[in-house]
């Protein structure tokens, strides 16, 4: 366990927290439901991820690995960029606290039997945890599991994931996305080489290339900006290099290959448009309805492609759609030798 604070930038701590709610959204959608930003009480105090499970899928679930085994009943799910503190954890539990009691009332109304009523267990998600806080919180290794999952009391429900204390193995490969430094490039690097999570390996691309491109310049960037920018320079190049392979592949397949070409290109323009969304409300830029359309509707990727590299840098969604998308350049034909 390492100790001593760890400082981070409130753009990247921000951008962070758009990257990690989003990307748990998109992994854990098929299981249930996720609300981000769930209301707890007021206007101020909100859930990160509020997952409730609606769909067991054990197939799916597996391939989510650790993350999948903690998504059972309804979980609330807090990710860090930073080390907890132990404020920010009784913030958290409380938080889950709340939801149960809000439940309960709401119950208590409707004459329901509190006995009916699903508790909410608490899943925080930290890349460390020092020895001081540890002991401080009286946790435990969470019985029958992986190093790094750490338990308080029971009556708590509460789980915290100490990523970087994760064994490196696929079943915690989404978790370690979470982690810093080393610890997430080697996780951003063994998603670029797994072959068999077909769609959502590439959605996920989408998400870590978003959250890239939402950097500052390379001269604005501090420490940090600049390690996290290297860690997802390998997935930028890797998505280019695929945006390019789809380029080509769209003019070449025909026939019966064509429906399929066609949904498969389809979910890739969805989900670079769900990136492209990530990335503008990470800057707070906000979409309206219609401007969402449009970019749903675009089925250009040479257009989608210039709104993704402009937007990081863009004062407005309005200064964004009116960027055209790129010519592409006509091949040159040599001129057919003359005969003597």
């Amino acid at each position: 366990m390492q100790t001593g604070p760890v400082k981070t930038s409130p753009d990247v701590r921000t951008c962070h927290d758009e990257w990690a709610k989003r990307a748990l959204a998109l992994w854990l959608k098929e299981l249930g439901d996720v609300v981000l930003d769930a209301r707890i009480a007021g206007e101020s105090r909100r859930g990160d991820v509020l997952f409730t499970e609606r769909r067991e899928r054990a197939a799916y679930r597996r391939k989510l690995g650790t993350l999948g085994e903690l998504a059972h009943g309804r979980v609330l799910f807090e990710p860090f960029r930073n080390p907890l503190s132990v404020h920010e954890l009784k913030s958290c539990v409380l938080k889950a606290v709340d939801l149960e009691a809000r439940e309960a009332r709401a119950a208590r109304r409707a004459k329901r039997p509190l006995s009916t009523l699903e508790s909410t267990a608490l899943c925080v998600i930290t890349p460390t945890l020092s020895a001081d806080f540890a002991a401080e919180a009286s946790t435990t290794p969470l019985p029958g599991s992986i190093r790094g999952l750490y338990t308080l009391a029971k009556m708590w429900s509460t789980v915290i994931v100490v990523v970087h204390e994760l064994p490196e193995t696929e079943a915690t490969l989404w978790l370690r996305l979470f982690g810093r430094g080393k610890v997430q490039a080697r996780a951003v690097q063994h998603l670029g080489e797994i072959s068999h999570q077909g769609s959502l390996k590439g959605a996920t691309l989408e998400l870590l290339v978003a959250w890239r491109q939402s950097l500052p310049q390379l001269s604005e960037r501090s420490d940090e900006e600049e390690e996290l920018a290297m860690n997802l320079e390998r997935v930028y190049e890797r998505w280019e290099r695929k945006v390019k392979a789809q380029g080509k592949l769209e003019g070449k397949l025909e026939g019966k290959l064509e429906g399929k070409l066609e949904g498969k290109l389809e979910g890739n323009l969805k989900g670079r448009v769900e990136a492209l969304l990530v990335v503008l409300e990470g800057r707070g830029l906000a979409v309206t309805a219609s401007q969402s359309k449009q970019m749903l509707a675009c089925t250009d990727d040479a257009q989608l492609t210039a709104w993704l590299h402009a937007a990081g840098t863009v004062a407005s969604v309005t200064e964004l759609l009116a960027i055209p998308a790129p010519r592409r350049a006509r091949p040159i034909r040599k001129a057919k030798a003359s005969r003597s």
